[in-house]
């Protein structure tokens, strides 16, 4: 492989994509998968740190709110001097709850007064949310073992808490993806042992398309869909890993077959043609799922949509360009067959005869009467009227003779691991020469409409 040269300042800026484009297509799926395998466990592995909380004095009277959707949306009131414990901050509130834990939900900053910047508080996500399928969600409520503790260690915590008689309600950041595609908000009665004794789904969000689309696998991709309440990092945290993290996460089943292909094993039974077909499958379907995914997750259509069509039309055609005709046949090695030698064939001669056209002359046209027809506008009709016309024109045409000298030339390769040959086939143009040998003429007969007219 030949390091790209740096003539210009154009090239110093794109020698990072030559380099990569230059490198052979299994250290590509390589190189892709190492980038995709970092931001994939950059967001799986991000702090989830749940902090005791501040206990703190509230300095005003003001209003914790305990609930947000429908029929559930409710506060209490927090007394001046009353105390809260605060549990995360995020954007301009507070995310706190009562010292008993009965009540959570967020509180005004100004509400708590002046000490607020004194507390070393993590910070809280404002779009955290676990995205769940409706037949998964259901079935976890179903569940004697799911509890308030389970559900909060295990999937997402409840965003708002508070008490019903003896029994507690929770409103939790959960995303229900139904049939349809709907996205539904739960909010879940627990008893007083905390496990699970009614919920309701309210409606959040329309997403039909994408969700309807992807069914249950929405269950197998929400680790790297949802995002969690203290999670360190995210790949949108920043215009670089956003743009990785749309393009590249769909490629990702891609590098994986290419890599096994590079491996030979356990692919060496698989024929080219089924191999060819899959990856074609694969560079489709790949971004396609992904971007269904993402929006899901909510990201806008008109940014991630045509970014995939780009992603998809450019993948391939630079995939095909590397890796189309790559793999041996006959051991399957992905490696290039390497030129052995050429063989010239004999010169000979191939004689063309044709004619062109070099002038017209109309002799003689009917144009017949009027016809009508209906044109329709807007909602709105109108007749056109229209003549055809019937002509006869004199053509003249220049015939000529082309004759050139041709050889075949033959180059033969072969896969440097098990000997087998291939060919390709070119013609090598030794003279060409075209010579006027008469001239002659012909009628050419045709119709056309003429003289168009709206009334």
């Amino acid at each position: 492989m030949q390091l790209p040269r740096l003539k210009s300042l154009k090239d110093f800026l794109f020698w990072p994509f030559r380099l990569v484009f230059n490198l052979p297509v299994w250290w590509q799926a390589i190189l892709g998968l190492v980038v995709t395998s970092v931001l994939v466990v950059s967001v799986l592995s991000g702090d989830e740190s749940f902090s005791d909380g501040e206990e703190v004095a509230v300095a005003h009277t003001g209003y914790l709110k305990t609930g947000y959707v429908g029929d559930n949306l409710d506060s209490v009131r927090i007394g001046e001097g009353k105390s809260l414990r605060l549990l995360a901050r995020q954007g301009r509130n507070f995310w706190a709850e009562t010292l008993d834990g009965s009540c959570r939900g967020f509180i005004a900053a100004n509400v708590v007064g002046d000490q607020a910047p004194s507390f070393s508080l993590p910070k809280r996500r404002a779009l955290s949310s676990y995205f769940i399928t409706r037949e998964k969600f259901e079935a976890l409520m179903t569940d004697t073992t799911s509890t308030l503790g389970s559900l909060q260690n295990d999937y997402i915590r409840a965003e708002y808490l508070k008490p019903q008689g003896r029994k507690m309600v929770g409103e939790f950041g959960f995303y229900v993806v139904d049939s349809v595609g709907r996205e539904l908000r739960p909010i879940i009665t627990f008893n007083p042992d905390g496990t699970v004794s009614d919920y309701s789904l309210e409606h959040w969000r329309n997403k039909r398309a994408a969700g309807a689309f992807l069914g249950r696998l929405v269950d197998y991709a929400s680790p790297l869909i949802s995002t969690r309440e203290f999670q360190s990092f995210s790949p949108f945290d920043n215009v670089v890993t956003n743009i990785l993290w749309t393009c590249l996460i769909g490629y990702i089943p891609m590098f994986l077959l290419v890599i096994l292909l590079w491996t030979r094993l356990p692919l060496v039974w698989a024929p080219n043609w089924a191999v060819n077909g899959l990856l074609g499958v694969l560079l489709i379907a790949g971004p396609a799922t992904w971007c269904a995914l993402l929006l899901v997750q909510g990201v806008i259509w008109w940014s991630v949509v045509p970014a995939t069509v780009v992603i998809v039309l450019l993948g391939a055609l630079l995939f095909w360009m590397l890796y189309g005709g790559l793999r041996c046949p006959h051991c399957k090695k992905l490696m290039n067959h390497e030129f052995k030698d050429q063989q010239k064939g004999l010169p000979f001669e191939r004689v063309r005869r044709g004619s062109r056209e070099i002038g017209r002359r109309n002799e003689k046209n009917y144009i017949g009467g009027w016809q009508y027809r209906k044109i329709k506008t807007g909602n709105s009709y109108s007749t056109q009227s229209y003549r055809v016309g019937r002509f006869t024109d004199l053509v003249t045409y220049e015939d000529y003779v082309e004759t050139s000298m041709v050889r075949r030339i033959t180059n033969h390769f072969v896969c440097p691991a098990c000997g087998h040959g291939k060919e390709e086939m070119k013609e090598e143009i030794l003279s060409h020469e075209v010579q006027i040998v008469g001239r002659h003429t012909a009628k050419e007969t045709y119709t056309k409409e003429v003289d168009h007219s709206i009334g």
